[in-house]
């Protein structure tokens, strides 16, 4: 139903639904993080191409269940100024999946990794630079949107129970 068989989703819908899925199966692993991450002042959320917007919803849920300041950022606007933002007290989640945007995230990865900054990769294709890393099922690229909410999504309620904000409210 999801746009018919413009975009393929309905040829793939059992791929779809198994992706999804996997990603819920990962709620233990986001819970520890958030544990880990739930002092934080500032969150960053980067990615490039199809994963902004998903950056920009999930700084969104950040901010309106946990009560942290949240940013979605473009990875290609990084050095744009958000980089002046960016120290050693700072969380950057990344939206990285092994797709057509992998290598130029990747190096923004890098470049916020030598700020020092905790970094916090979700991707289907893990790098020793992730402090943590959210495994991603692999998906067809232009799927990977539904499923890179999930674990921001998580993450943000998790956050919000560990700051004691109610996230009903």
């Amino acid at each position: 139903a999801l746009g018919g068989n413009l975009t393929g989703i309905s040829a793939d819908r059992a791929q779809l639904s198994d992706a999804i899925a996997k990603s819920l199966e990962v709620e233990q692993k986001i819970a520890e993080l958030a544990a880990h991450i739930k002092d934080a002042k500032d969150i960053y959320i980067l990615g490039r191409s199809s994963h902004f917007p998903i950056c920009l919803e999930g700084a969104l849920k950040i901010k309106e269940l946990a009560y942290i300041h949240a940013e979605g950022i473009a990875a290609g606007e990084l050095k744009h100024g958000p980089l002046a933002l960016i120290d050693k007290n700072s969380v950057v989640i990344i939206l990285n999946p092994d797709d057509s945007t992998y290598t130029d995230t990747l190096s923004n990865a890098h470049v916020v990794k030598s700020r020092g900054a905790k970094l916090i990769g979700i991707t289907d294709r893990p790098n020793p630079l992730y402090d943590y890393c959210i495994p991603l099922p692999h998906i067809r690229e232009s799927l990977l949107p539904l499923l890179e909410v999930i674990p921001l999504q998580i993450l943000a309620y998790h956050l919000a129970l560990y700051n004691n904000a109610n996230p009903d409210y």
